[in-house]
């Protein structure tokens, strides 16, 4: 019975797929499930995918999640894939616990998107102090994909 408890808690602390709409701007977010894509010696980063839509649009993104384990600010400075320079904003910074993290914003096309749902996509975050190269699995683009197809 203990077991059962216990695999019950920690299931529902699982990052999994959200789907979630703003009353005040009337925009809908269909996001992936979280997933730790690397861990270096001070810094680890973790990424979903997600659809926004008003009802008229949709932006396609990769939300970014950069923890140092030092006092350090992550500072990423760009994000790049391939070789090509990707759209990249920083949209918050924060203390969790006695870490840094930053949150950050990769724009892309919807036909890079479709594309990352077929191959994922390979993404590298530079800093002054750290550089993370990932993967960021096609299985993500797909969650956030169906999780949106019913947003208008």
């Amino acid at each position: 019975m203990r077991f059962f408890w216990l695999v019950l808690v920690l299931s529902a602390c699982a990052p999994g797929v959200e789907v979630a709409r703003n009353a005040d701007t009337e925009i809908s977010t269909a996001q992936s499930s979280l997933a730790l894509l690397d861990w270096a010696y001070l810094s680890r980063l973790e990424a979903r995918a997600a659809v926004l839509s008003d009802g008229a649009r949709r932006e396609y993104v990769v939300l970014t999640y950069v923890t140092r384990i030092d006092r350090n600010d992550p500072a990423i400075s760009s994000a790049w894939s391939k070789g090509s320079a990707l759209p990249y904003a920083v949209s918050d910074t924060r203390r969790v616990g006695p870490h840094r993290q930053e949150a950050g914003v990769i724009r892309l096309t919807e036909s890079a998107f479709r594309a990352a749902l077929r191959d994922g996509l390979d993404v590298t975050l530079i800093s002054a102090r750290t550089s993370h190269s990932a993967r960021i699995p096609a299985r993500l683009f797909g969650e956030a994909w169906r999780a949106a197809e019913p947003l208008t």
